[in-house]
C-alpha cells in the first residue's frame, strides 16, 4: 500500500503571444487574452510588452496498492494473480494577469483558473506459465488481463474581468464565466498466448514460437459546458460577481439588464472503440557458435471507431480505421567472444492515433485559449525501423556501446496550428524519416582505487537528424513568403541530441545506495504554424536529481529524494529572421523534496 501527498507551484511564469499575416509575415507582438490566445489575428497592434504573467499552485493526493499471488502446483507448472489499484486528486489554481491592449488601453486583464481532477485506475492479470516435458519441453504462457480507468472533474471553473488603471472594471465581452463538468471513463481486456517449441539439430538448440494477442478497449468521454451571460445593458460591477444570477429586465429582443446562466451544446463528447487482433510467429536459430538469427512476422489488424455525441445544428463525422498489416522482422547477432556482439536488425511497426485525435470534437482549455479540433480522416502511421550496434561488457554490471539507427515514416501525425480559424489539429503528412547515432556506457571506478569500487559512472548521448515533408497547401503559402522555402521540416518533438548521465554509490553491508543523474535535450519543435509565421520551438531545460535509499534492519528502507535540481527557464520560443528569439511561454516548475520510508512483507 502507498499514500502520497505534495504540493507544488510556481510564479512569474511568462505567455507571449505574436502576430502576422500572409501578405506581412513580419512578426508583431501581439497579446489577446479574451480572443483565443494562440490566434495571429489583429497583427496590426504593437505591443511593448506582449507578456501574460502566470502563476499556479497545485495540491495532489494519491494512494493505491498491489497484491500478487503466486500458486506452483508442481516444477512444471505456475500461475500467478496480480491486482493493482491507485487513485489520486490535483486540486489546481492558476491566476494570469496581463495588459488589454485591444479595447481598453492601459486596462488590466485578469483570469482564474479553478480545476479539480480526480483520476483512479484499477487492474487485474491472470496469467500462467507451463512446461510440457513429454512434448518435446513444450512451453505454454498466458495471460488475460481486465483495466478500468476513470477522470472526473466535477467543476472546472474559469473567470475573468478587465480592470482600469484604477482597479475598477470596466464593460468587454468575452470574458464571461465558464463551468465544465468532465467525465471519462476506459474499459480494457486482453488476452494472450505464447507457445515456445525447442527444436534440436545436430546437437545445437533452435527455438520455434508463435502466439497472438486480442484487446477490446472502450472509451466514454462526457462533458457539460455552463456559460454565464451578462446582458448589455448590466454594469460592469454586476458582471464580475457571476452570484448575481437572474433575469432583471428584458424586452422583445430578450434580456437587456442582468446575469443568465446557459446550457452550450458543443461537439464535444465521444465514445469510442478500439479491437486489435495480432498473430506472430518467429525461429530463433544457431547458425554456428558465433552467428544467431531470429526472423518472424507479425499479422496485426485494427479496428477503431470514435462516434462524436450529435448536438442540434450540428453532425459530427464518425471516425472508423479498419486496417490490416503483415510487420516482418529479422536480427542477426555476431558473438565475436564472450564479452563482445554485434547486431543488426530490421522490424515493421505502426502508430496508431489516440481516441482523442481522432474523434471529430472540439476541445477548449478556457485558461490558455488553446482549441483543439479532432480529425477523423486520420491514417495510421507505418514505420520500417534498422539498427546496427556493437556491444562490449568488460566485467559483470559495465557495459559500452555505440548504435546507429534509421527509421522511415508513411504518413506520420504531427499537430497544426491552423490561424485562421485559431485552432490546434493533428494531420498526416505524407512521409518522415529519423536517423542518428548513439553511444553508451557503463563503467565501474575501481580502476581508479580501491575507495573507487563502490562507486560507478554511467551515461548515454544520441545525435538525432530528422524530417518530414511539408504538406502542399501549406507549402504553397511558405513559398507564396519565401520562394526558397524547404519542402521539409524536422520532425515534431524530436531534439537533436539526448544525453543522460548518472554517478552511483552502492554499499551492500550497509544497505546504502546512492544516485545523481541528468538529462538534457536539445531544442525541438513544438508547434507547427500553418503559413509564413514561424513554428514554436521548446528551448533545452537541464534536470538534475538525486536519490539516498537507505535499508534499516531488515524489512525498512528509507528514501530521500530531490528533484529538478537545476530549476531551469522552461521556455517555449519564436524564431525571427535576422532577429532575437520571441518569448512563447516561460515558466519554472520548481524544486521538489520528498521523504519515504517503506516497509516491505516477506
Amino acid at each position: 500500500f502507498n499514500h502520497d501527498r505534495s504540493a507544488s507551484a510556481y510564479s512569474g511564469g511568462e505567455a507571449g503571444r505574436f502576430g502576422g499575416t500572409a501578405e506581412n509575415p513580419e512578426i508583431n507582438l501581439l497579446f489577446t487574452p479574451h480572443e483565443n490566445q494562440l490566434s495571429f489575428s489583429r497583427a496590426d497592434v504593437p505591443v511593448d510588452t506582449p507578456s501574460f504573467g502566470v502563476s499556479s499552485g497545485t495540491m495532489s493526493e494519491s494512494q493505491g496498492g498491489l497484491a500478487n499471488l503466486a500458486f506452483r502446483p508442481s516444477i512444471d507448472h505456475e500461475f500467478s494473480l496480480n491486482l493493482i489499484y491507485n487513485e489520486g486528486v490535483d486540486d489546481t489554481v492558476r491566476r494570469g494577469v496581463g495588459e488589454e491592449v485591444i479595447n481598453y488601453e492601459g486596462a488590466v486583464y485578469e483570469v482564474y483558473d479553478l480545476l479539480r481532477t480526480e483520476r483512479s485506475v484499477g487492474s487485474a492479470q491472470l496469467a500462467g506459465k507451463s512446461l510440457f516435458v513429454g512434448l518435446n519441453d513444450m512451453e505454454l504462457a498466458w495471460r488475460f488481463s481486465q483495466s478500468e480507468s476513470t477522470q472526473d472533474q466535477p467543476d472546472y471553473r474559469t473567470m475573468a474581468g478587465i480592470y482600469d488603471v484604477s482597479g475598477r472594471p470596466v464593460n468587454a465581452t468575452g470574458v464571461q464565466p465558464n463551468r465544465y463538468f468532465r467525465e471519462l471513463e476506459e474499459q480494457a481486456t486482453e488476452g494472450g498466448i505464447d507457445v515456445t517449441i525447442p527444436i534440436w539439430i545436430n546437437s545445437s538448440e533452435h527455438r520455434l514460437k508463435f502466439g497472438g494477442v486480442v484487446s477490446a478497449n472502450e472509451r466514454d468521454y462526457r462533458e457539460e459546458r455552463f456559460q454565464y451571460f451578462s446582458a448589455p445593458r448590466t454594469p460592469a460591477e454586476l458582471r464580475t460577481f457571476p452570484g448575481a444570477v437572474g433575469i432583471i429586465e428584458r424586452d422583445d429582443s430578450g434580456v437587456t439588464f442582468g446575469n443568465t446562466i446557459s446550457r452550450l451544446l458543443e461537439p464535444n463528447q465521444y465514445t469510442a472503440t478500439q479491437d486489435i487482433s495480432a498473430f506472430y510467429a518467429m525461429m530463433d536459430v544457431n547458425l554456428s557458435d558465433q552467428w544467431r538469427a531470429v526472423w518472424g512476422a507479425r499479422y496485426e489488424s485494427t479496428e477503431m471507431v470514435a462516434n462524436p455525441v450529435e448536438v442540434p445544428g450540428l453532425s459530427p463525422r464518425v471516425a472508423e480505421i479498419d486496417d490490416a498489416h503483415v510487420l516482418p522482422a529479422l536480427n542477426f547477432v555476431y558473438a565475436q567472444n564472450t564479452k563482445m556482439n554485434w547486431r543488426a536488425a530490421y522490424g515493421g511497426t505502426i502508430a496508431r492515433p489516440t481516441y482523442k485525435e481522432l474523434s471529430d470534437i472540439r476541445y477548449e482549455d478556457v485558461f490558455t485559449g488553446d482549441v483543439f479540433l479532432g480529425n477523423p480522416d486520420l491514417e495510421l502511421t507505418e514505420i520500417d525501423n534498422f539498427d546496427l550496434r556493437w556491444e562490449w561488457f568488460p566485467a559483470k554490471g559495465e557495459a559500452v556501446a555505440v548504435s546507429a539507427f534509421y527509421k522511415d515514416m508513411r504518413n506520420p501525425i504531427e499537430v497544426l496550428f491552423e490561424p485562421s480559424v485559431g485552432s490546434i489539429q493533428p494531420q498526416n503528412v505524407e512521409s518522415g524519416e529519423v536517423y542518428g547515432v548513439e553511444f553508451e556506457f557503463r563503467r565501474n571506478l575501481a580502476f581508479l582505487g580501491d575507495a573507487w569500487a563502490r562507486w560507478s559512472l554511467g551515461g548515454n548521448l544520441t545525435f538525432v537528424e530528422s524530417e518530414v515533408s511539408i504538406p502542399a497547401a501549406e507549402y504553397a503559402l511558405l513559398a507564396a513568403a519565401n520562394p526558397s522555402a524547404s519542402r521539409t521540416r524536422e520532425l515534431l518533438g524530436q531534439s537533436p541530441y539526448v544525453f543522460n548521465a548518472d554517478v552511483n554509490y552502492t554499499r551492500n553491508d550497509w544497505g546504502t545506495s546512492a544516485t545523481l543523474s541528468y538529462n538534457v535535450v536539445g531544442e525541438r519543435l513544438d508547434l507547427v504554424i500553418f503559413g509564413p509565421l514561424p513554428d514554436v520551438y521548446e528551448q533545452p531545460a537541464p534536470d538534475l536529481n538525486f536519490v539516498l535509499s537507505q535499508k534499516i534492519g531488515l524489512n525498512w528502507r528509507l528514501k530521500l529524494a530531490a528533484k529538478n535540481l537545476i530549476n531551469p527557464d522552461r521556455e517555449k520560443t519564436i524564431s525571427i529572421p535576422n532577429g532575437d528569439d520571441l518569448t512563447y511561454s516561460r515558466y519554472t516548475s520548481g524544486r521538489s523534496y520528498s521523504l519515504s520510508l517503506t516497509y516491505r512483507f516477506e
